[in-house]
């Protein structure tokens, strides 16, 4: 896939300028050469790193559930939370397992689908500010162009996007919006979702 079909239309319009940047070019150069010259594994795998983006096409984004960084583990998938795999559930997984469980089912949800792909479809763009991880180097400084940039655009093209910070360490990008942001997982975040946007989750 090249770089537009990685982002769809919407979102490669969106944030060109950065795509074609010397910044985003040394980005590449600095995954690939985790990748080949260190040979590191780096987390998701390269097909996934802007699924996110693929599965939320610009058009259909209802708002924005933030994340931190990748886990660094097999099971990422390219979502902030998501979860591929047959290993131990994250814990940040697991609690918005729970809290879904709780709120929409009012118990036990046997569909829940950890991959969150689900989410993503329903319009909300699952994203993590750093994209990738390894177990040796810190991606996030390499990412934070990326992240401010497209952050910023949003602030301006989507005045009233809902921003849902389940990282509190995601918080470091609060101050490039003006929109109204959540922090934390609330008691109730999927009903405060249907209650700030127009996703229903049953």
């Amino acid at each position: 896939m090249n770089l537009k079909q990685q982002f769809g239309n919407g979102w490669y319009q969106l944030l060109e300028p950065y795509l074609k940047s010397d910044e985003f070019k040394k980005l590449g150069e600095f995954i690939r050469e985790r990748r080949g010259g260190f040979n590191m594994e780096v987390y998701p795998a390269q097909e996934d790193i802007f699924k996110a983006f693929r599965l939320c096409p610009l058009e259909s984004l209802k708002c924005v559930v933030v994340g931190y960084e990748p886990y660094g583990l097999k099971c990422d998938n390219g979502l902030s939370f998501g979860y591929n795999g047959d290993g131990p559930l994250p814990t940040p997984t697991n609690n918005i397992h729970q809290a879904y469980e709780r709120e929409i089912w009012g118990g036990l949800d046997l569909m829940f689908d950890y991959s969150l792909e689900d989410f993503s479809k329903k319009g909300m763009l699952m994203l993590n500010l750093a994209l990738t991880k390894d177990h040796t180097t810190d991606h996030m400084n390499m990412w934070k162009g990326f992240a401010m940039f497209l952050l910023k655009q949003l602030n301006t093209s989507h005045k009233e996007l809902e921003y849902f910070f389940w990282d509190k360490r995601a918080l470091v990008a609060k101050s490039l919006l003006t929109n109204k942001v959540i922090t934390g997982i609330p008691a109730k975040p999927f009903k405060e979702i249907e209650l700030l946007t127009d996703i229903k989750f049953r």
